[in-house]
């Protein structure tokens, strides 16, 4: 197995806006840091809610998909809130997180640890 490491990332092929975009599937690694940045986001108290969920899909889009890490906030508030939900569940999807877990939608989803 350890022939496996270091190569390149699988990548996944979804609808959006009417286009494709390729959705890169994260190391078990990314996804720790991910939640991570997750975690930090929901433990500040400063944010809204909303405000939290939705910094932690942008993060999540621009850690997974091809061409989002450059966008702006502002970039990203262009596309329709209907559309981004279904690629935020494409990314989940691809990367085996449960996206019907009420955590998923609270950010939460916890990966599984080492023993």
């Amino acid at each position: 197995m350890k022939h496996l490491i270091g190569r390149s990332a699988r990548t996944v092929e979804v609808p959006f806006s009417g286009d494709v975009v390729t959705v890169r599937v994260l190391s078990l690694k990314e996804l720790r840091k991910f939640q991570g940045l997750a975690k930090s986001l929901n433990d500040n108290k400063d944010l809204a809610d909303d405000d939290r969920m939705i910094s932690i899909q942008r993060g999540l889009l621009r850690a997974s998909v091809d061409g989002a890490s450059d966008l702006t906030d502002d970039e990203l508030d262009d596309f329709p809130p209907k559309d981004l939900a279904e690629l935020v569940k494409s990314v989940f999807e691809a990367n085996g997180l449960d996206v019907t877990s009420s955590e998923v939608e609270a950010g939460g989803n916890d990966l599984p640890t080492k023993s």
